[in-house]
């Protein structure tokens, strides 16, 4: 299919590497196997839904992370559309208007013949493939379950994109992650236009880079800073804003009337097991969830942590949400807790209090880090101490308005707009 399959394993490789694939529930350790997108293909060929395709729409959407986030991100855009489109799903879940189960094109034919290309370049390759897997610490097996799985994937996307020859332009929320980057790379030969919307902070490099598609529409100037600095072409880098802050309005964040903590939302994202457990303990260490109401929002879209979070608190300690909607947490919170986290913005932006659990083997750091507009606390002690004195909490808020402007380019209730205008 002239596709580079390694480039298709890029998050498999790395979060496998990591350890971020360690859980012990199903879902991880079908994504641990690579048999995550068979599951999802079985789910998509029972279903009655999404079996037609408007053939003479010219407009790809590309839905193929189960992340609440990233999933409204790209339909707040949709909302804007007048032209025919088509939106491309591979899980059930997240069916709507205009949806199309990119499974249902899987050919049982060609599979058998890539497969057998695969298995002989595999076999060429051999000593090429050991090395890869000793540099990055992975089992060769492994990698040849995620190899297959994108042999698989491939097969779908091919059978798509013949059955739409019409469609050209496409917008996604990454072209990192496996699916969207294989629709990026066939889309990309036959001369269609890809655009990726920014889908969150730009924190570890394996989640966005490098850029394939042609515009990489980003929130602000931080970010387009970013990818600059890492040898993205300027010339695909569009500062454009995000839509899923379309629901929140730039106003002046400076400090308010000290009140007392009462609610304290603690938001946890894909850094590991291990990591997470650490945090926990640190948060129940400090007694939050005794002298405080305590939420905890899982990450969306990643391992689910529900099992650290039961081993640290008991049932009753903490209220546990996963799919729900985090913009309306943050508001009904007074102070956010998390790591390195995309949402850390969103409180910020939603003038809400900013406390990062410092980890050791973290080195990443975010933007509002060097603005000043976090408050980093390494053990329990320190969150007690900091979650007790309102003053000190609430002062660092006199920093958010320059951060907002820099981060999120224009809170203006439009960036859905400028991005449809943009591309259509």
């Amino acid at each position: 299919m002239g596709v580079n399959l390694l480039a298709l394993s890029q998050i498999f490789v790395f979060e496998l590497s990591l350890g971020r694939l360690e859980g012990k529930n199903g879902i991880s350790r079908l994504k641990k196997y690579s048999l995550d997108n068979y599951a999802k293909a079985l789910w998509a060929l029972v279903s009655k839904k999404g079996e037609k395709a408007d053939s003479t729409a010219k407009y790809l959407f590309v839905n193929d992370v189960n992340n609440p986030g990233m999933i409204s991100n790209i339909r707040s855009v949709q909302k804007q559309w007048q032209q025919p489109y088509i939106e491309v799903i591979t899980d059930k879940r997240i069916f709507a208007d205009h949806s199309v189960f990119l499974f249902k094109y899987f050919s049982p034919f060609a599979f058998l013949h890539q497969l057998f290309r695969l298995l002989v370049v595999v076999r060429d390759l051999s000593g090429e493939i050991k090395g890869f897997c000793e540099e990055f610490r992975i089992q060769k097996r492994m990698l040849l379950l995620n190899l297959i799985d994108s042999v698989f994937v491939l097969v779908c996307a091919e059978g798509f994109m013949k059955a739409h020859p019409g469609i050209r332009q496409m917008v996604l929320n990454t072209d990192v992650h496996k699916i969207a980057r294989a629709l990026v790379f066939l889309g990309q030969k036959r001369e269609i236009k890809t655009y990726v919307l920014q889908h969150g902070s730009t924190v570890l490099e394996y989640g966005y880079l490098p850029v394939n598609a042609d515009y990489m529409l980003t929130w602000g100037k931080i970010s387009k800073d970013w990818f600059l600095e890492r040898g993205t072409d300027a010339e695909k880098l569009i500062t454009i804003g995000t839509p899923k802050m379309d629901g929140t309005i730039a106003f002046e964040c400076n400090e308010e009337p000290h009140e007392p903590v009462q609610n304290v939302l603690l938001i946890l994202n894909p850094v590991g097991d291990q990591q997470v457990y650490n945090v926990l303990k640190i948060v129940q260490e400090a007694g939050v969830h005794a002298d405080y109401n305590l939420r905890v929002k899982l990450h969306p879209g990643s391992v689910d942590n529900r099992e650290q979070v039961s081993s640290v608190f008991r049932e009753l300690d903490v209220e546990v949400y996963k799919l729900e909607n985090t913009h309306e947490l943050i508001r009904r919170s007074d102070v956010i807790i998390t790591t390195t986290s995309t949402v850390g913005n969103e409180a910020i932006a939603l003038c809400k209090p900013l406390v990062q659990v410092g980890l050791p083997d973290i080195t990443a750091s975010m933007a509002y880090e060097n603005y000043g507009c976090s408050h980093v606390v390494r053990n329990a002690e320190e969150l007690r101490d900091l979650l007790s004195d309102p003053i000190r909490m609430y002062a660092k808020k006199t920093l958010y308005t320059q951060y907002i402007k820099d981060y999120f380019y224009i809170l203006n209730g439009k960036a859905a707009l400028r991005i449809k205008d943009f591309v259509g």
